[in-house]
């Protein structure tokens, strides 16, 4: 996403180094990693830092981050999720649409044709991304546990209450009652996708698998 703000700590780092260091022998010629877990908790960030790690050795490694890829922009989102809140969940991203960027990927194609957001225009734009050379894909975003073409699953284990000053840091919403109560909706959603992941990273980016 075009504006977004990315910040990344020595946790994440750390979470990206204890990533790497579990997947490095099983990546091949053509390697897919998702990163989900809730609003906030640093699935940005941990997917930049893993890149970086990934990119040092030898590996050349790309990122979809799935807020490109919601049917609305953020602010059409929020609207929308006013007028109706069941509206909340997988159902406002195109995971379809990932995946199949992810299988192309998979097979060899030379390039993607994926959307862009323009956060501060709230408008859409579409790029070429240049994937032949690329060794590793990343695809990060909060319902992202749930794709099908990704051959390891990251979730980051931190909820609303671990990751709300991280959220009021990257400044893209507005924490009012409203908002926790769709991070409140999030949760119980997210909550269940955490077993369908094989790495999973603490709060203080150490992990389990």
């Amino acid at each position: 996403m075009k504006g977004d703000k990315i910040f990344v700590k020595e946790w994440h780092r750390r979470a990206a180094r204890a990533i790497f260091n579990q997947i490095r022998k099983e990546i091949g010629e053509k390697f897919t990693i998702s990163v989900g877990g809730e609003s906030g908790s640093g699935k940005s960030e941990i997917a930049l830092a893993l890149k970086e790690m990934l990119e040092n050795h030898g590996l050349p490694t790309g990122i979809l981050q799935a807020d490109d890829y919601f049917i609305y922009m953020s602010q059409v989102c929020d609207t929308l999720r006013r007028k109706c809140i069941d509206l909340v969940g997988p159902g406002e991203v195109k995971l379809d649409f990932i995946d199949c960027h992810l299988r192309s990927f998979k097979q060899g194609a030379m390039d993607i044709y994926k959307p862009v957001a323009v956060y501060k225009e709230a408008r859409f734009e579409r790029e070429i991304m240049p994937v032949k050379d690329l060794r590793v894909l990343i695809a990060e975003g909060t319902y992202c546990t749930l794709l099908d073409f990704a051959d390891k699953r990251v979730f980051i284990n931190r909820d609303f209450h671990d990751t709300i000053e991280d959220r009021r840091a990257r400044g893209r919403d507005l924490i009012d009652e409203f908002t926790e109560k769709i991070l409140e909706i999030e949760h119980k959603v997210i909550r269940e996708h955490k077993q369908k992941a094989q790495i999973i990273v603490c709060k203080n980016g150490t992990i389990q698998t």
